[in-house]
């Protein structure tokens, strides 16, 4: 097995986008490694299929839709579905409006106190959100988070 690596790997594997470093160099891999890497991931076009559903084309086979996640974090008008994402983003602050301004009530007619933010998937999105949205309203509004 070969693990040497040659002084043009650290060079090579070092990539710059956005004033973000990716250093791959330091990762305990080979060049050799590496290569069939990146070879497995073009022969299962893992760039071409990343690139399809930042189009907005349907990459959920088992439900036959888009995956619009990347659309969420795509400020671009032209991205898919940026209608519908502005749309919704619109929806959801007025919503958090009405929570904090104490507007929107529970099933009892009171304003609400708790909000249970429910994490799925890993991601920290979500609870970072409802954290922005109410965390000058603590006093208020208690939060708490189930992952």
């Amino acid at each position: 097995m070969d693990n040497n690596i040659s002084l043009n790997f650290f060079e090579n594997y070092k990539k710059k986008a956005c004033g973000i470093t990716l250093d791959l160099s330091r990762q305990k891999i080979s060049q050799k490694d590496f290569s069939s890497l990146l070879e497995f991931l073009q022969s299962r076009k893992v760039i071409e299929s990343f690139n399809d559903m930042r189009q907005g084309k349907t990459v959920n086979i088992s439900e036959q839709r888009s995956a619009l996640h990347t659309s969420l974090r795509d400020p671009s008008p032209f991205a898919p579905h940026a209608k519908e994402v502005k749309e919704t983003l619109e929806r959801v602050c007025k919503f958090a409006d009405n929570i904090r301004n104490r507007q929107w009530k529970g099933i009892t007619g009171e304003p609400i106190t708790d909000v249970i933010n429910i994490g799925i998937g890993g991601s920290e999105l979500g609870p970072r959100t409802v954290y922005n949205a109410l965390r000058k309203e603590k006093k208020k509004i208690k939060l708490n988070y189930i992952s």
